[in-house]
């Protein structure tokens, strides 16, 4: 369960509503019953803000009034006011502030009553919906969103040198320092003393591929260069093992994108420096890499070879630190890249969606089990995707958001893939997929992070663009599931 906040300053009312701020300031002087001329005014109505209000079980919002009086006027008046609800029983409200907290799903009447004068306005309980958030201030895909310890968002690069910071609580964005240039297929790492390493990838606009380490410090919002990788790293992984060192797996690693690399590097954060680690049986690029519970990574799928020949890892493997040594699991069911990689609460990982090596979209999804070291079939995702998020979520059910589906046979000549605006939820136990609301911009190339409040938030990624959804760019909306 997560609360919501709220704030008096000694003039002005801000309330917070949920992630979502909506500031009402009016009148910052009290209630605003004179006029200046010596007349009294009277209060004439009071509006709730917001006129449609929506929370969720256990979460608590704040409501605000603003009351409009004969002078014309406005001011806030929620401190004045008495706030009731027609069912307690699926949302309270306190009577003297506008603090309401959702008890079950359904639907209240919000009345709120400042001396004669009153308003009234529905209220609505639910779950599994998505909900705009404030847009970030410049498109980002191909990024990063790493989960600051103050529970704040980092978001690095994709497509630009921005970097901005999402405030969850008050649904806002600031600027941060850049990079010191446009930046995709990196990867950004929380280490134990709050800083980011931001290791690898490319410039988009020549491309070059980079093994230089930035490191972010969020209390001082500044960049410092770190030890230098040994090879260039793109779409590689970066994984923190439980002894707070890093682990750099494969990625591309030359000058080209068809240049998988078989390099594994570990970062020391205590003596910021790189050692090399056991090299993977085979190089690989665009795979993931998942912590398991015993502490050994588990590197699965992506490509060994693209060009001249596409060839795509049959097998996964598994890094352990304790050894430094590699080994491999049984055979995948399907071979696949971009897809996307959750660990279950039964200690299995996920795999679901992506792209096989004849470039179609797939449906797939396959488990792995430590116990047995071997993958088996799950039931199919209800829609191909690749490049969506998968998000372990409170409770143990997995969703799956967004990613490139294809569009055959309405999309046009050359156009294979469009971005989706579906997203599934597993439930583990039931083994079974179901379609949640859709959100509310079609992305692809996104990033999904899960607040400690247990809220995901889905910033950029690539969208369609208004009036042809079989053209994409750029686009910085964000969105909330609860």
């Amino acid at each position: 369960m997560f609360a919501f906040a709220y704030r008096l300053s000694a003039c002005c009312r801000a309330s917070w509503i949920g992630f979502l701020v909506l500031p009402i300031v009016a009148g910052c002087g009290g209630g605003g019953s004179a006029s200046g001329t010596g007349t009294a005014t009277v209060l004439k109505s009071v509006v709730i803000h917001p006129d449609a209000p929506v929370t969720g079980v256990g979460l608590t919002r704040q409501l605000s009034a603003t009351g409009t009086y004969s002078d014309g006027k406005t001011a806030d008046v929620t401190g004045q006011a008495t706030w009731s609800s027609t069912v307690p029983a699926i949302a309270s409200i306190a009577g003297s502030s506008g603090l309401v907290t959702g008890v079950s799903l359904g639907t209240t009447i919000i009345t709120v009553n400042v001396g004669s004068v009153s308003n009234s306005v529905p209220l609505k309980v639910i779950s599994g919906v998505w909900t705009p958030a404030a847009n970030a201030m410049v498109g980002h895909a191909y990024h990063t969103a790493t989960l600051l310890r103050d529970g704040r968002i980092l978001l690095v690069g994709g497509q630009t040198a921005a970097v901005e910071i999402y405030d969850p609580v008050a649904d806002s964005w600031t600027s941060a320092a850049s990079l010191t240039g446009p930046l995709s297929g990196h990867t950004a790492t929380l280490l134990a003393d709050g800083t980011v390493l931001v290791t690898g990838g490319f410039d988009p606009s020549t491309p070059v591929f980079y093994n230089q380490v930035e490191i972010y410090d969020p209390v001082t919002n500044n960049w410092t260069q770190g030890p230098q990788m040994q090879v260039p790293h793109a779409y590689h992984t970066a994984t923190v093992l439980n002894n707070g060192k890093v682990l750099v797996v494969g990625g591309t690693g030359g000058n080209s994108f068809n240049a998988p690399t078989d390099v594994v590097e570990i970062y020391d954060p205590v003596g910021k420096s790189w050692s090399s680690a056991a090299v993977l049986p085979q190089s690989r690029t665009m795979h993931t890499a998942t912590l398991l519970p015993s502490g050994k990574v588990l590197v699965a799928g992506g490509a060994t070879s693209i060009d001249p020949v596409a060839v795509w890892a049959s097998n996964a493997v598994i890094y352990d630190p304790a050894s430094n040594q590699w080994s491999s699991t049984g055979a995948l069911v399907m071979p696949r890249i971009r897809h996307s990689a959750m660990l279950l609460p039964s200690g299995q990982v996920l795999l679901a969606g992506g792209q096989d090596v004849t470039g179609h979209i797939l449906t797939s999804v396959e488990s792995y089990d430590p116990l047995t070291n071997a993958w088996s079939a799950m039931p199919n995702l209800g829609l191909g995707r690749e490049l969506a998020t998968g998000i372990a979520m409170p409770g143990g059910k997995i969703l799956l958001v967004g990613g490139l589906s294809e569009c055959a046979p309405s999309c046009p000549p050359g156009t294979l893939a469009i971005p989706t605006a579906t997203s599934e939820l597993l439930d583990p136990v039931t083994d079974t997929w179901t379609q949640t609301a859709r959100l509310n911009q079609a992305r692809s190339a996104h990033t999904g992070t899960l607040t400690a409040q247990g809220v995901v938030v889905v910033v950029g990624g690539y969208g369609p663009i208004a009036g042809n959804p079989f053209a994409v760019d750029l686009t910085a909306s964000a969105e909330l599931y609860w």
